[in-house]
């Protein structure tokens, strides 16, 4: 394997010292935005993130071994500018209710080599490494995924044997001798048409767009290895140039089991010419929710940190149900390399603000962030981070 090194891998000497306590007091939530609210029939709303691709299915890129890539990432179009820290949208859909955007794209393409994929993942997320113990990062599964060309409408597939088409992220890099082998093997089981799945090559050292997201440690997959494949956003994970295609059925079979939410989606794309792709997502949520909702970002209304002094953090949700809500708490500097969980805080009434007083002994930029989760285990979405820059 090509192991990557740069600003992404090193170590940093510190840590974070945090002491909590909580308590049940009101405190005004307009700092942070609304909580979302509940449906008609009392259920919460399907919480997600939309991530829509631009890939050529053809690339005039060519990869270690001297072949084009294929299916080679271009964009994400939702986002604007070249140095973001999110790629997808949030969505909020209550039971029963269609989400609907459509998006206008610029781009250097041809009209008979350009995709536009569309894939909706659950805003709860999963701790998992991008390789071994190394590349923590919070992976949302996929739920629904579509692709279509200019001309094209497409669905979500939904058959006897998958349960939505799955999505497979690669990472590869123009460098690296092994990366050709994983690309080959998939390139022949996607050609076989035999699997709904959709191929996504992200080549880290020929496009930065998709580079500055494989390798952020919050949003992306905190990438330290090529070549690498993630399956329904890093429900499998593969590792190495490895050219049995049985392995990567496998991985794709398990992800079209999975349960998911239920949602239709539909993906439709035109080009309206000059290099310009118009395309709409019409999402519609047909399951109720029951886990809390996303808390909101831990905030505090200090203009200045400093080092060895205490604040205090309040959050809040609630539970469709009603039920008691516990809380936990995750602080870490951009490349976690000094990191605090809480652990299992409460349990507190649906609805009360819960207060987290922390301090840092260290200077640096720290996020915080947080997830509630009921009385009957049900985990809900991890909170927008607050950044605070430790003085």
């Amino acid at each position: 394997m090509d192991i990557k090194k740069g600003v992404f891998i090193f170590m940093v000497s510190f840590f974070m010292i945090v002491t909590t306590s909580f308590s049940s007091a009101l405190v005004s939530k307009d700092q942070t935005g609304k909580i979302a609210s509940l449906g008609s029939n009392g259920s919460g709303p399907y919480e997600g993130r939309l991530r829509v691709y631009i890939v050529k299915p053809l690339s005039f890129w060519k990869d270690h071994a001297g072949a084009n890539y294929q299916y080679f990432f271009v964009d994400f179009p939702l986002i604007k500018g070249r140095s973001q820290n999110k790629w997808d949208e949030d969505l909020s859909i209550n039971y029963l209710d269609t989400y609907s955007k459509t998006v206008t794209w610029n781009g250097f393409f041809f009209k008979n080599n350009v995709m536009v994929i569309a894939a909706v993942y659950d805003a709860r997320g999963y701790l998992k490494y991008s390789y071994e113990n190394e590349g923590a990062f919070l992976a949302h599964y996929l739920d629904a995924a579509a692709a279509a060309r200019p001309g094209e409408t497409a669905y979500n597939t939904v058959n006897e044997d998958f349960t939505h088409t799955v999505i497979v992220e690669t990472v590869s890099s123009t460098k690296c001798p092994y990366c050709p082998i994983m690309e080959d093997a998939l390139y022949k089981v996607y050609n076989s048409g035999k699997y709904p799945f959709y191929l996504i090559n992200m080549v880290d050292n020929r496009n930065q767009v998709g580079s500055n997201f494989l390798f952020h440690p919050w949003e992306g997959y905190n990438q330290k290895v090529v070549p690498e494949a993630y399956f329904d956003g890093g429900y499998g994970i593969m590792v190495g140039g490895d050219n049995d295609t049985s392995h990567y059925i496998e991985n794709i079979t398990a992800c079209g089991k999975r349960d998911v939410h239920d949602l239709n989606l539909s993906l439709s794309v035109a080009y309206t010419g000059l290099f310009t792709l118009e395309f709409t997502v019409t999402i519609k949520n047909n399951e109720e929710s029951h886990h809390p909702l996303k808390p909101t970002a831990p905030y505090n209304n200090s203009t200045q940190y400093l080092k060895g002094k205490e604040y205090i953090f309040s959050t809040s949700t609630v539970d469709p149900d009603g039920d008691d809500l516990y809380y936990m708490f995750n602080y870490s500097n951009f490349y976690g390399t000094a990191t605090y969980q809480s652990g299992w805080l409460g349990p507190y009434h649906s609805g009360d603000t819960v207060n987290a007083t922390l301090s840092w002994n260290k200077k640096d930029v720290f996020k915080i962030r947080v997830v509630a989760k009921d009385s009957n285990g049900e985990v809900g979405p991890w909170s927008n981070t607050t950044a605070v820059s430790i003085q």
